[in-house]
């Protein structure tokens, strides 16, 4: 009798401490994502503002903002060129978008790479007229994305409509 009651209580200790690493994983799960997309949204800061001295660079050098990543092969060197419109490495990619639409600016998107790509996203403008602005793209319905946004040092500018659901854009003060 006394065996079975041994192995009683280890399968209920068993039993006791599954649910409770369970109960504090869910209880931590909120700070962990919280943790990790901001780790990945300051990759994609760095990484963007590193392509943005770049872009200085050529722009001081031509007198003209990039309109390819292609353009700023010189100055990145070919470990960060992923093709001829998009840069990066594991962490992130960013893009130049020349023209986009009915606009006739230049801005560099940036997103993370992974889990939470396209959940956080970076611009910044080359435009003379605009120089030096840079926003935080956030989904609406993320409550995290946006929270990181403001923490950045972001304050909301606008919203807009996403192919597949609306951004809250935050203007990034430096």
């Amino acid at each position: 009798m006394s065996k079975i009651s041994a192995r009683g209580n280890i399968l209920f200790n068993s039993i006791v401490i599954l649910l409770i690493l369970t109960a504090a994983g869910l209880y931590l799960r909120p700070y962990y994502e919280h943790y990790a997309m901001q780790k990945a949204f300051n990759a994609v800061l760095k990484g963007g503002n590193d392509l943005y001295s770049a872009a200085q660079v050529y722009y001081i050098a031509k007198r003209v903002w990039p309109s390819s990543m292609l353009d700023l092969r010189d100055n990145l060197g070919s470990a960060k060129l992923v093709s001829d419109w998009v840069a990066g490495d594991k962490r992130y990619t960013c893009e130049i978008a020349y023209g986009r639409g009915d606009r006739s600016t230049h801005d560099m998107m940036c997103s993370s790479r992974g889990r939470f790509k396209k959940v956080l996203l970076y611009q910044l403008l080359l435009s003379d007229k605009k120089l030096n602005k840079r926003y935080c793209w956030a989904p609406k319905s993320n409550k995290t994305a946006n929270h990181i946004c403001v923490e950045a040092g972001g304050v909301f500018s606008h919203a807009v409509g996403g192919q597949i659901e609306p951004y809250r854009v935050y203007q990034l003060k430096r």
